[in-house]
Formats: structure tokens, C-alpha cells, sequence
């Protein structure tokens, strides 16, 4: 919470409106003063510190996004990177497990039902988390629904249903374990950071046709796009888009296709000697078993939320999205790159202004004592200022620059800057 105060704060002394030569000028300033001092009291993990240029350079007009990412890799891959890192968090807090659970219980314990359920769970969390993942979440609960169909028909031992239970348990686990894999690999075709091919398959769109719209996370779930009219190239590049803006759709066409296909082929005609309410308790006491919602899990749940109506409603084609207001600056690898940063620095309890206060106080006291400032100002001595007549040649300012910058990016600023005053005392000497 000391971080985002920190960070929220300091806007006030914004200069003014953007697109100005000393706007621009103050605002990188500005940023460059926040990473200096997150960095130097460590308000955030130092590694997250140097995350900010990403989404802070695009948002005040500073520079574009894909130029910002050449510093850290291609902007597709921050996209990536920032889904992976909500998808950790949602795996951290177990909101994932509840989102299963609370999709199961929705779609009904149904033999065809709980297979519908497990694969549309199954299929929505792979949109946003690794496939993998999610498959391994997925199947320890299908194997809890499975054993308890096997304690039934164990305790109907003797009797005439028992065998057909144990032979409806043998279907449905075949249905849900194929289910479970196939929705794994059918739900990453839904959203452009589903699966590592999306996100490559939209950096090199991009390259071949750089005068068509880009391939945006709006567009991949099939809203309108604009067609371009520049070039017979940027043409054939905007049909492209248009194609493939139905990648959603799609997946969930084949999402029904393949439940379809496993039900007629796995799970037998009647349900008889299947228990659905045993089912149906089976999984309200696991969802019963995570407790309520804690504020962590509300606060990644948010974050989710947000990440993901924001890259529906950046670009999406039909009405100008919130990425307008930014004369293109802002991608979707830019409000990534904010939502995962902004997971590091929520609260894991609810905050208060006095807990905020002492622990932006705390983290400014620790990062001093670590720096050791009042051991260097206790024992520096500032040297005495020469006589006027003494002055020496005009030289450029000490570079104050290496701690947020490369020492050789600082040291090319001092360069140029001395060669400037140099020329201008050899002009005054003429």
C-alpha cells in the first residue's frame, strides 16, 4: 500500500498538458524521480522497479510502447509476460479452483452436464492461464467426483446397480479425462495470450503487414475491425484480421463439438444408478473447503477483472476505445505490464491511512539505513568554493544519472553536454 501511495502522490506535480516540448521534459523527470526512489527505498521488488518505464513512458506521452519494450524484449511478449504473472497470482490465492467449482455447480451434476461443466471451466480458466495449468488443477477434481461415484457403487455391493455404476464411473472418466485435455488446448485458441502461438502469430502480423490493424486482443474476440485502404498490402493484411477475428467464436464451436462427440461415444444413454445430489455435495463442501472470499483473493480477482475489460476496450473496432485517448501510445502489452505491476504492490489485508502512512514511513526508514545517508552526510565534508577570479572552465554537471540509467547512456549525456558548453565558452572567446 506504501507503493501505491507513493506512486499516486507524485501526479500532482505533473506539469501541465502533454505534447509539449517541456511537458515531455518534465514528465520523463518525473518517472525517472519514481524509479530513483522506489528503487532506493525499495517500495517495490527492484526487479518490478524496473518494470514501470513500461506502461508509465506509454501513458504520459513520453514515448510509444513498442519502442519502450525494445529495451526489455518485443511488446507481444510483454503481453505474455503480464498474463502470466495474473495467472500466477490467480493460482497463488486459488481464485482458479473457485471459479472451477462455482462453473461446475452452475452448468448442473448431470453425467452430460458435469462433463459440459468440466470442460467450459476447463476451456475459460486455459484463455488466461497455461494450458498445463490449468489441466493440472482440472483433473484432481474430476478424479474426487470419480472415487465418489466408486465409494457408491462400492456400499451397493450385491445389488443389481452396482455393476452399472462401476461401468458408468469407467465412461465418465474416460469423457472427463479427454474432456479436461481437449478444453485445455481448445480454450487457448480463445484469447490472444491463451497460448505462446497466439502471442507469436501476432508479432509476425505485425512485421508483414505494418500498415494493417493490428492484431489486437479485442480484435481476437471477434469486434469489428477497421479496413485499412492505404495500400493493396495494409488490404490484404485488414482481411486477414478479419479472419481470424473469430478465433473465439471458433473455440467455442469446438468446445460444443467435442463435448458432443464424447458424450454420444463415452457416456451411456441413461443415468440410472448415477447419484447427482452425492455429486452435487461432493463439490459444495469443496468449494465450502476454500472459505470464504478473503481479500486477496478479491483483490487478484479485481485485478483480473480489469486486465481483462481494459484489453477488450482499448481498441475494439466499432467504437473508439480508451486507447485513443493516448494517440496510440498505449497496447495491450502497456495495460499488462500495469496490472501485473500493480499486483505487487495491493494490499494482502485491508489497508488503512494510518497503516499506510507508517508503513511508507517504514519502508523510507529501512531503504535510508540501508543506503547509509546519515553515515555519507555525517562524514562528507563539501569542499570550498573557489574565489570568482579562480573559477575553473565551465564543465558539465556531476552525472547523477548511473543509479536509473546504463553508466553509459549517463556518461553519453555528459559527453554531449560538455562538448556543448565547450563550444559555446570557444564562441564567447571569439
Amino acid at each position: 500500500m506504501a507503493a501505491v501511495c507513493a506512486l499516486a502522490l507524485p501526479l500532482l506535480a505533473l506539469p501541465g498538458p502533454a505534447g509539449t516540448q517541456s511537458a515531455a521534459v518534465g514528465r520523463t523527470a518525473w518517472s525517472i524521480a519514481v524509479m530513483g526512489g522506489f528503487w532506493a527505498f525499495e517500495l517495490l521488488p527492484i526487479a518490478v522497479t524496473a518494470l514501470l518505464p513500461l506502461f508509465l513512458f506509454p501513458l504520459l506521452g513520453i514515448m510509444p510502447a513498442q519502442a519502450v519494450s525494445q529495451s526489455y524484449f518485443q511488446d507481444k511478449n510483454v503481453l505474455f509476460f503480464g498474463g502470466l504473472v495474473v495467472a500466477a497470482a490467480l493460482e497463488c490465492v486459488r481464485a482458479h479452483e473457485r471459479i472451477a467449482l462455482t462453473t461446475l455447480l452452475l452448468f448442473g451434476t448431470r453425467p452430460r452436464q458435469l462433463l459440459l461443466g468440466f470442460m467450459a471451466a476447463t476451456a475459460f480458466l486455459s484463455m488466461w492461464m497455461n494450458n498445463t495449468a490449468t489441466t493440472a488443477m482440472m483433473m484432481p477434481i474430476a478424479e474426487a467426483v470419480l472415487s465418489s461415484l466408486e465409494e457408491t457403487a462400492g456400499a451397493c455391493e450385491g445389488s443389481g446397480r452396482a455393476s452399472g455404476r462401476r461401468a458408468l464411473r469407467e465412461s465418465l472418466g474416460k469423457a472427463l479425462t479427454l474432456g479436461v485435455a481437449w478444453s485445455a488446448n481448445i480454450g487457448g485458441m480463445g484469447t490472444l495470450t491463451g497460448t505462446g502461438p497466439n502471442i507469436v502469430l501476432a508479432g509476425g502480423f505485425a512485421t508483414m503487414f505494418p500498415e494493417a490493424p493490428a492484431l489486437s486482443f479485442a480484435a481476437w474476440l471477434a469486434f469489428a475491425t477497421r479496413l485499412a485502404r492505404s495500400s493493396s498490402r495494409a488490404v490484404s493484411g485488414s482481411l486477414v484480421v478479419s479472419r481470424l477475428a473469430f478465433a473465439t467464436p471458433v473455440a467455442a464451436v469446438c468446445l460444443l463439438v467435442a463435448w458432443a462427440l464424447l458424450s454420444v461415444r463415452h457416456l451411456p444413454s441413461s443415468d440410472a444408478g448415477y447419484n447427482a445430489k452425492a455429486t452435487y455435495a461432493l463439490l459444495v463442501e469443496k468449494r465450502r473447503s476454500l472459505g470464504p472470499l478473503s481479500w486477496r483473493e478479491a483483490a487478484v480477482l479485481s485485478d483480473f477483472s480489469l486486465l481483462a475489460l481494459l484489453w477488450v476496450t482499448r481498441q475494439p473496432g466499432f467504437v473508439p476505445g480508451w486507447g485513443s485517448w493516448f494517440d496510440g501510445y498505449a497496447t495491450d502489452g502497456t495495460t499488462a505490464a500495469l496490472m501485473a505491476t500493480l499486483l505487487f504492490a495491493l494490499p494482502a489485508s485491508p489497508p488503512s491511512t494510518s497503516a499506510c502512512c507508517k508503513g511508507l514511513a517504514s519502508r523510507m526508514l529501512a531503504g535510508r539505513r540501508r543506503a547509509r545517508l546519515a553515515e555519507f552526510a555525517s562524514t562528507t565534508e563539501l569542499e570550498p568554493r573557489p574565489p570568482s577570479d579562480e573559477l575553473p572552465t565551465p564543465s558539465p554537471p556531476p552525472a547523477y544519472v548511473p543509479p536509473v540509467a546504463a553508466p553509459s547512456a549517463a556518461a553519453g549525456v555528459q559527453v554531449v553536454a560538455g562538448a556543448r558548453q565547450a563550444g559555446a565558452g570557444q564562441a564567447g572567446a571569439g
